[in-house]
């Protein structure tokens, strides 16, 4: 504690003093000193007003103010105002038009502009409130006879500037970590909603449907991305449709949600062509969705008596077709993402299947997942798993898609990713 003086300050003011500067050491919401400071020193100093202007970015601000002025004020910090506080360090006395006592050389310098607010603020002395990183605000005050404030009163503002300051300082700090930690609190529950949503989206179990054999992996990200597949056995064949939502979140889980709405609708619809299908699964996400919200699709139907499949890319990543002799194909045939455009127009592809071909249709999570170099897994090194895998033509999908995640796990080496992973694996098994 400074050394204090019993005189000219009075018990009065010494009192107030220890107890702002007890205020200003305890660790208090920014809210309380703004208002303990104000009424201690208005009933010390017996003030008519007091205005506390706070730090804030570029500019001081004010905060606490009584009574009520007119508009928002605040002071730029290189207005004379702001730089008589920071370099003085001292109250200082605004001096009216028309006194005896000179004016200080601030006020001279200070803008019409800077005057008439002091004005608005009944601004009789300015004392500034400095903190352990610069100037952490100033306050004015007032009488309402403009007594003025005697030698004591004044060093008594100016020794107990730097404790509020500091005390301020301390509080401003706490409620902005107070606010980020919220903020971080209400995005992290936001994401735990939308995963539980799309989590809930996912089939919990996929058909077992003779003539195909099917497996499915989904891993989540520590930031969702808004994956989604599905498996729907209609009387067309199967349907399966993988896809990705853009964006994250809860309004990504949200537009999933209604995607899969939207699709178990349509697909039931008897002698609905693929085509058709995602031009009004497009229209309707489109109209149900903000701006900028899309998905990629990849939507295929697959007859298991024919061995025919029909599909759809949808600016999805083109899913792989192995084939039993050993090539490969990629599945491109479609059109633009959907839901970002009102009218657009898809095509479709059939393709041929034979016993052991294998559809492989995934997210970008698979092929972008990185390491800890940054470097990622890619297109390649899928292919290169599903080839060389032992017996691949032979192997379950439950089987290959095991070997898939391990080689990817083994790439990554727990490294974190930022999207999620989603993969579906088809094989055409014997004929029904």
């Amino acid at each position: 504690m400074l050394g204090l003086r019993p005189s000219p300050r009075g018990e009065r003011t010494e009192s107030v003093y220890e107890e702002l500067l007890y205020l200003s050491g305890k660790t208090q919401l920014l809210e309380d000193l703004l208002t303990s400071f104000p009424e201690r020193l208005c009933a010390a100093l017996q003030l008519s007003s007091f205005h506390l202007f706070l730090r804030d970015g570029n500019d001081y601000v004010l905060r606490r103010q009584s009574p009520l002025p007119a508009q928002r004020i605040s002071f730029p910090a290189g207005s004379a105002t702001v730089l008589r506080m920071k370099r003085d360090r001292r109250p200082a006395v605004l001096i009216a038009d028309g006194a005896k006592a000179p004016k200080d050389g601030w006020q001279m310098l200070a803008t019409p502009w800077e005057i008439e607010m002091l004005a608005k603020v009944d601004a009789q002395v300015l004392t500034p409130l400095e903190g352990r990183t610069g100037l952490m605000g100033f306050a004015t005050v007032s009488r309402a006879d403009r007594r003025a404030f005697r030698k004591g009163e004044l060093q008594f503002l100016r020794d107990l500037g730097p404790q509020m300051g500091r005390g301020l300082e301390t509080a401003q700090l706490i409620e902005a970590l107070s606010e980020q930690a919220a903020e971080r609190v209400r995005v992290t529950r936001e994401l735990e909603l939308a995963r539980e949503v799309q989590e809930g989206l996912l089939p919990r179990e996929l058909p077992t449907i003779s003539g195909i054999d099917l497996a499915a992996a989904y891993r989540s990200a520590a930031q969702i991305g808004g994956d989604y597949y599905d498996v729907l056995s209609t009387q067309a064949g199967v349907c399966l449709v993988v896809a990705d939502i853009s964006g994250k979140g809860i309004s990504a889980a949200l537009l999933m949600s209604g995607l899969r709405a939207f699709l178990h609708t349509l697909v039931l619809q008897p002698g609905i062509s693929l085509t058709t299908l995602v031009e009004r699964l497009n229209r309707l996400l489109y109209k149900g969705s903000s701006a900028n919200r899309y998905a990629t699709l990849f939507l295929s139907m697959f007859d298991p008596v024919s061995r025919r499949l029909t599909y759809v890319n949808a600016g999805h990543n083109p899913p792989l077709l192995l084939r039993a002799d050993g090539r490969v194909e990629q599945l491109t045939c479609g059109g633009t993402v959907v839901g970002l455009l009102p009218e657009v127009t898809f095509t479709c592809e059939t393709l041929q299947l034979e016993t052991g071909d294998l559809l492989v249709a995934y997210t970008d999570g698979v092929t972008e997942a990185t390491n800890g170099n940054l470097e990622e897994w890619g297109e390649e090194r899928l292919r290169e798993v599903l080839l060389v895998s032992p017996n691949n033509g032979q192997q379950s999908s439950h089987a290959l898609m095991r070997t898939v995640l391990d080689g990817l796990n083994g790439f990554t080496d727990g490294s974190p990713q930022n999207d999620d992973i989603t993969l579906v694996l088809l094989r055409v098994a014997d004929a029904p």
